[in-house]
């Protein structure tokens, strides 16, 4: 009976602490919790585009803005970035983008128990200048032709003559309606061989207190019921290339990225203000003009 009766109390210990590390995770006992919003992560990993880096967005985007995020898991594979929108990572985790206006970008990823900084240059990723030399005749004809029109929808302030332009090439060449053979193009342009500048990479460790508060500052912000491209406000002169911020916790994913500019998500841009003061970076970094407060 002591026996069966120190077993049953064993295993309630153990699911319990299972609980809260699986809720908690190394921060336990700081209440962290999120508002609702955000993405469902896949159901299952069979055919799905593993490589497409905002998976659960992807009917949300536009065909052109669908089109650029089908070929650009490059821009954070040459900084060894993983995918978060396919599944939830060991740990609570969320990765701040900064893209520089002279072609640099810089990664901020936060855990409960760490942040890591990753700053440099991916390199040329198409070969945008040379499409010969990876295109046959042919194929340059049709990628010249989707890159200037695609999407390939009929708008009212084209002049008739390309709209007849447009139709014959249709006509001539029926694989132009398909999506999959314009990414098949972009594809072939891919330097996979680009030889590119180490990024630098920085680690630091953080303490649950400011984890908390950061995440807190996210969630204030009305971060997880922003769209995924939305206004924000505007940045200084020098901070051409937007940023973006993704979450992935144990039950939602959720990116919001932005380039323009609007006064209702302040609040959004000071949060990012914060994972940038943290990083250490705020005098290189101004998302925001007036810093975070």
């Amino acid at each position: 009976m002591q026996y069966t009766q120190w077993l049953g109390t064993l295993l309630k210990i153990t699911l319990l602490s299972t609980f809260f590390a699986c809720n908690n995770g190394p921060c336990a006992g700081y209440n962290i919790t999120y508002p609702k919003g955000g993405y469902a992560y896949p159901a299952t990993h069979e055919n799905i585009d593993t490589t497409f880096f905002c998976y659960p967005i992807r009917n949300e985007l536009s065909r052109r803005d669908s089109m650029m995020w089908a070929v650009s898991e490059l821009y954070f594979t040459r900084f060894h970035e993983p995918n978060l929108s396919i599944k939830p990572m060991p740990q609570e985790t969320f990765r701040f983008l900064y893209g520089g206006g002279f072609g640099d970008m810089t990664f901020i990823t936060i855990t409960p128990t760490s942040l890591v900084t990753k700053s440099g240059y991916p390199g040329e990723i198409f070969a945008y200048d040379s499409l010969n030399k990876f295109l046959t005749p042919a194929e340059t004809l049709h990628y010249r032709f989707l890159y200037k029109n695609f999407p390939l929808e009929r708008k009212s302030d084209w002049p008739p003559a390309r709209q007849r332009y447009i139709d014959s090439m249709l006509q001539l060449y029926p694989q132009l309606q398909d999506v999959k053979y314009y990414i098949a193009l972009k594809k072939k342009l891919i330097l996979h061989n680009e030889v590119i500048k180490p990024y630098t990479t920085t680690t630091k460790t953080i303490t649950c207190q400011q984890y908390k508060e950061i995440v807190d500052a996210i969630n204030r912000s009305g971060y997880w019921s922003l769209p995924p491209d939305a206004p924000t406000v505007c940045m200084s002169a020098t901070d051409q290339s937007g940023f973006s911020l993704e979450a992935n916790t144990k039950h939602q994913y959720h990116r919001v990225g932005t380039i323009d500019c609007s006064e209702d998500t302040a609040a959004f841009t000071k949060a990012c203000q914060k994972i940038v003061d943290l990083a250490g970076l705020s005098k290189k970094i101004h998302v925001y003009r007036g810093g975070s407060d």
